[in-house]
């Protein structure tokens, strides 16, 4: 029962010297990415600052729309109603890289520029990620809509 309860132990220690040295080596250390506070901090706050309903609604109705023309524009032959039902649908992703506006200044007042760049440029890719995933949301949804208002239309 001894040898049993030492050879439990000296695993044990070797496990935990194991593991002592995994976290203090000099290569943890340099294994960190010391920008990953304002990457971290700056997605977090685009998180919160994007307004994910009004991306939704904004895909949901210009898909509707679009494709109720679009479809329409077909049935009849009219290629201007079907081109300007096919524009609508892009409008989502028009107004996500035309309006992505960088971050409130008050929170990089008194960061180093290096903190700054990093914290725009995650920000300014975080929200950029969200209106884009609400927006396509909204637009699949807001295109079978108008399908089925068009079909709709169509039959009556």
């Amino acid at each position: 029962m001894k040898t049993r309860f030492s050879l439990i132990q000296s695993f044990a220690t070797l496990g935990i010297i194991l593991m002592l040295s995994v976290f203090f080596s000099p290569h943890a250390a340099a294994q960190y990415d010391f920008k990953s506070e304002p990457a971290v901090l700056g997605r977090t706050d685009a998180s919160a600052d994007t307004n994910r309903l009004l991306w939704f609604s904004l895909g949901c109705g210009s898909g509707v729309i679009g494709t109720y023309l679009f479809l329409l524009g077909l049935e009849s032959a009219s290629a201007e109603v079907a081109v300007a039902g096919g524009v609508l649908g892009a409008v989502p992703e028009i107004m996500i890289q035309v309006g992505n506006a960088p971050p409130p200044t008050d929170r990089l007042i008194g960061k180093s520029p290096e903190y700054v760049e990093v914290y725009v440029a995650s920000y300014k890719e975080e929200k950029q990620d969200i209106k884009r995933g609400w927006g396509i949301l909204g637009l699949l949804l807001g295109s079978v809509g108008g399908v089925i208002i068009a079909i709709k239309t169509l039959i009556d």
